[in-house]
């Protein structure tokens, strides 16, 4: 993603920072983020964050934006990266908050907070089992990152890669192509559509996770030879 810009404001960790469509105020004091859309300056969400983000807010800001970039391209058709231009913004506040929270799965991830993230997903889609671990022992060769999901029905998938983005990102492919299909009962099947809505979000924070994926870089009007690189 583009470099933010970001401008401090006072000694006790407060800062301004620039994205695409929306600029974010975070005061350190009471760990609240305020976000205004560049276009017209109107304030679309405030809200105070959990205590966890005070160890790195920036980085949460960072992934914040990188996730408004990547629902614009789907809502835009790969058109825009810049969320308000989107939708009407009656709905934006509903929308950054629900996006919100896509950010805090990746803050927890990329604080090697795995079982947080795994517990909120496995309790929110009504799995039986969802375990997202690091293997580092020395007796089985190289590191790894193992994803394993198990629904009601004890339908079971593992994947397992070197990269966090790239596990999650088989284990989102892994919900489409295979599981959905064991799952799949019914047109009004709730199993299933939450598998998808799973792994459309799973998905995503793989892609927030991805340093190589940058958003701008899949805009339809734009010709980049790395365009390939969407995962």
């Amino acid at each position: 993603m583009s470099s933010m810009l970001y401008q401090t404001l006072g000694s006790c960790g407060s800062f301004k920072a620039n994205g695409a469509g929306f600029y974010y105020t975070y005061n350190a004091e009471d760990n609240g983020l305020a976000i205004f859309r560049n276009i017209s300056g109107c304030k679309t969400l405030n809200i105070i964050l959990p205590r966890k983000i005070r160890d790195d807010p920036q980085l949460f800001v960072h992934q914040l934006e990188k996730a408004t970039q990547i629902k614009a391209l789907t809502l835009s058709n790969n058109t825009t990266i810049k969320l308000c231009e989107t939708i009407v913004p009656e709905k934006l506040a509903a929308i950054a908050k629900s996006i919100s929270r896509l950010a805090l799965y990746s803050f927890d991830l990329s604080n090697n907070n795995a079982q947080r993230f795994s517990s909120v997903l496995q309790r929110g889609f009504g799995l039986k089992e969802l375990d997202i671990s690091y293997i580092d022992h020395a007796a089985s060769g190289d590191p790894y990152y193992k994803a394993k999901i198990v629904t009601k029905k004890d339908n079971c998938l593992v994947v397992r890669d070197s990269s966090l983005p790239v596990t999650l990102k088989k284990l989102s492919d892994g919900i489409m192509s295979d599981m959905i299909m064991r799952e799949f009962t019914s047109h009004t099947d709730q199993n299933s559509q939450n598998l998808l809505r799973l792994s459309t979000r799973i998905s995503i924070i793989s892609k927030i996770l991805n340093k190589s994926f940058i958003p701008e870089r899949f805009l339809a009007n734009r010709v980049d030879s790395t365009s390939s690189a969407i995962i």
